[in-house]
């Protein structure tokens, strides 16, 4: 995985202000397994990129520049704060490189969980505070449950509303997704559905990185029988995912109490 520098300082005319502005705040999952994992001399560089994929989001490099967007990021130990300006280039931003990092690190195996909401905050580098931090963190610890981000209904309203007018209506089409157990998030496989209606040659690298997921999520989804609590956050993923790429004609997984999707193709 490649490394990201961190995040840069901020650059906005007006500098910092308590105001309303769409926050994220992320976790990593399973983070005290991780450091038995990768906590060794020879293998910490593995879980530093893994936090610097979390600490430092990327957004697709096929997206436009989202001008205006302001976004900022914050390290909270195995944490991050990440927010954008209430505005459609901030929400789009913020959506794209939660997508990506989340992708970054579940292609080294880990899961994040988090939410989106949109109220007050004050973010400068090296702080961070407000009313939307507060809601956002007690929306990931406490109501997420599952490895997915979770978009508060206000900002899902925001969304539509942005893509109802040009020129955002393509680039937020298919990104948020409800679960069955009530929440939006974010549809992080939105990308796959792109390229698969699109017909999109070029989409052949991409889609051979989403297979290697695919196989890296059975065998997580093997190696946590014995773990129920960890179990059933892989279970969600393969499940997600069986709805999602494999329902598009991608390898599927199979499990305990994992969906068939209703196109099957090669198993796992």
């Amino acid at each position: 995985m490649t490394e990201v520098p961190p995040p840069s300082e901020d650059t906005s005319a007006a500098g910092p202000r308590y105001e309303q502005r769409y926050c994220a705040f992320v976790d990593v999952l399973g983070f005290t397994e991780l450091l038995k994992k990768f906590g060794t001399h020879d293998k910490y560089t593995e879980l530093r990129n893994i936090l610097f994929a979390i600490h430092s989001p990327r957004a697709s490099p096929f997206e436009k520049p989202f001008a205006g967007s302001d976004l900022r990021a914050q390290s909270i130990s195995d944490a991050v704060c990440i927010s954008t300006a209430a505005s459609a280039p901030g929400l789009l931003h913020l959506m794209s490189a939660l997508q990506f990092s989340t992708l970054d690190v579940l292609s080294e195996g880990v899961l994040v969980r988090g939410a989106v909401v949109k109220d007050y905050l004050y973010h400068a580098p090296g702080i961070v505070f407000g009313q939307a931090l507060v809601r956002a963190y007690l929306l990931e610890s406490k109501i997420v449950k599952y490895p997915r981000v979770m978009l508060t209904s206000d900002v899902v309203k925001d969304s539509e509303t942005y893509a109802a007018n040009a020129p955002y209506t393509e680039a937020f089409k298919g990104r948020v997704t409800q679960a069955d157990d009530g929440p939006y998030f974010l549809d992080y496989f939105w990308e796959i559905r792109g390229i698969m209606e699109r017909g999109d040659m070029n989409g052949g690298e991409i889609l051979d990185r989403y297979q290697a997921m695919a196989y890296l999520i059975q065998d997580n989804l093997r190696e946590a029988f014995d773990v129920p609590a960890y179990f059933e956050k892989w279970q969600w993923i393969a499940n997600y995912w069986n709805r999602t790429a494999a329902a598009l004609g991608l390898i599927p997984i199979e499990g305990p109490g994992i969906v068939p999707p209703k196109e099957p193709g090669q198993t796992a």
